[in-house]
């Protein structure tokens, strides 16, 4: 008997310890951090339309674009950008670099052009935006996402003779070897490797 009176002190002791600091003062002392902005990625193969406001005319143009940021695309002039993006949140910007098809040239009668673009970007799903070239052009351009992207790939798939617009042919051999050489004697000679 003496043994639980000696218990229930300890016991009301320890009930009220738990119990302190139960108060509310009705201020809220805790932040919650913002959630992380993910950015989109720009990864694709992207199918759309460029507007040239400068001349008031539009060309449809394909590309693909890696998640790093690294573009090439060609638009059915024959006209070929090299871009680097950067992505934040649902934004993008970036620089590229245009070549004319062969035989033409840029409106201010260059062959090769550099300008800046920027806009927004729906992940796999929609590109936005405008651009300004040194030729004194500028427009906006608005691309959609193709799944054909999300097929896999296969150094088997390039394997074989293939020739371009020139005839000139070159092949590529089951380990991504190219080799090739053109009617008027230049060869060339790559590696083709398969992206993530």
């Amino acid at each position: 008997m003496n043994r639980a009176l000696t218990l229930a002190p300890l016991f009301l002791i320890f009930s009220t310890v738990t119990a302190c600091g139960g108060g509310s003062s009705g201020t809220d002392t805790s932040t919650t951090p913002p959630p992380a902005v993910v950015d989109a990625k720009l990864g694709g193969i992207w199918e759309g339309t460029i507007r040239n406001a400068t001349i008031g005319s539009s060309w449809q143009v394909t590309g693909l674009s890696l998640d790093t940021g690294e573009s090439r695309f060609i638009d059915e002039l024959g006209t070929q950008y090299i871009a680097n993006l950067t992505v934040s949140g649902s934004s993008f910007s970036g620089t590229f670099f245009g070549v004319a098809p062969q035989g033409e040239t840029f409106i201010d009668g260059s062959v090769v052009a550099t300008g800046n673009m920027s806009g927004t970007i729906s992940e796999r799903n929609r590109i936005s935006g405008s651009y300004t070239v040194s030729t004194g052009e500028q427009g906006s351009l608005e691309l959609f996402y193709n799944s054909v992207y999300e097929r896999g790939s296969s150094i088997s798939l390039l394997t074989g003779t293939w020739i371009d617009e020139a005839e000139d042919a070159f092949t590529v051999d089951a380990q991504g070897g190219i080799f090739g050489q053109n009617s008027i004697g230049c060869v060339y000679a790559g590696q083709a490797s398969i992206i993530d």
